[in-house]
C-alpha cells in the first residue's frame, strides 16, 4: 500500500496530509490532477451505464429497479457462498513455514 500511495504521490494524484486526530496517520486526497484523471478513465465506464439507467422516471422505477439489484446480490452471495475453496495443501512436515522462520 505504501508503495502505491508514493506512486500516487509522485505521479501527482493525490497529496499526503496528517489525520486530523490520529498523528500516526496520514490522509490522502486527490489533487485536481488525479480528479481529472479518474474522469477521464472512469467516464468511458459510466457514460453506458448512464445512458442505460436514462429511462428511470419516477419512484416506481427506482423501486422496481432497487428490488431488482438486492435480488442479483442476493443470488451472487448464495453463488458465492455455495463456491467451494482451493483444498488447503498437504504437507508431512509437523511445523508450517512460518513457524520457521
Amino acid at each position: 500500500m505504501t508503495a502505491l500511495a508514493g506512486r500516487l504521490i509522485e505521479a501527482g494524484h493525490v497529496v499526503r496530509g496528517p489525520h486530523p486526530r490520529d498523528r500516526r496517520m496520514r490522509i490522502l486526497t486527490a489533487t485536481p490532477k488525479g480528479d481529472a484523471h479518474l474522469a477521464e478513465h472512469i467516464e468511458p465506464v459510466l457514460a453506458p451505464a448512464n445512458r442505460l439507467l436514462a429511462w428511470i422516471s419516477d419512484d416506481e422505477d427506482v423501486e422496481l429497479l432497487e428490488r431488482f439489484l438486492d435480488s442479483l446480490a442476493a443470488l451472487k452471495d448464495h453463488a458465492a457462498a455455495a463456491t467451494p475453496g482451493p483444498e488447503p495443501e498437504r504437507s508431512s512436515e509437523p511445523y508450517s513455514p512460518a513457524l520457521l522462520m
